[in-house]
């Protein structure tokens, strides 16, 4: 069962490695999704909240709360956070993408306060936060069904409000899926 899992866990991720290169190279396609996303999600308030959920102080007390009875995945969490922080960071530095608002689009919903332009946008730290706390929280409680769909479905929800406040390029997203 532990292999399966570490395997469908492989797989996803280099699938999403995938689609976030083949996003990255036919950057009209990066564009129309982001913009198809920004511009017809209603309840931009509703978007703000998710996005803002996933930040890392709300990530790190939710682990607290959900892992202290779990000392070693507690640990290991907060290890695996500021391991994260500083991969996208290093990762946004490498690759050097320009957030949305700097990348020629005619129209942008942008909600938040405008990042700089060395702010880079790949990989989505909060993407990549909030499924690292998923992945935490289904492994100390031993998530199934509807628990873990519903677990799911926040991590989709935060990757699309990352398109949705004018954070993020569908590539970007991908990236921190990973």
């Amino acid at each position: 069962m532990t292999t399966t899992r570490t395997r469908l866990l492989s797989l996803t991720s280099i699938t999403l490695i995938g689609v976030a290169i083949l996003l990255s190279a036919i950057k009209p396609l990066n564009m129309s999704i982001f913009s198809a996303i920004n511009s017809a999600l209603p309840s931009k308030a509703l978007w703000v909240t998710i996005t803002n959920s996933a930040d890392v102080i709300f990530v790190g007390c939710l682990l607290f709360i959900t892992l202290r009875k779990h000392q070693r995945l507690l640990t290991c969490a907060v290890l695996c956070g500021i391991s994260i922080h500083y991969i996208v960071k290093f990762a946004k530095d490498s690759f050097a993408i320009l957030r949305p608002e700097y990348g020629g689009l005619d129209h942008i919903v942008r909600l938040g306060p405008k990042l700089a332009s060395n702010n880079y946008a790949m990989p989505s730290g909060h993407v990549a936060s909030a499924f690292m706390a998923i992945i935490f929280i289904i492994f100390a409680h031993q998530l199934k069904g509807w628990k873990l769909l519903l677990l799911f479905i926040y991590g989709l929800l935060v990757a699309l409000s990352r398109m949705a406040v004018g954070a993020h390029w569908p590539a970007d997203v991908c990236g921190g899926l990973r």
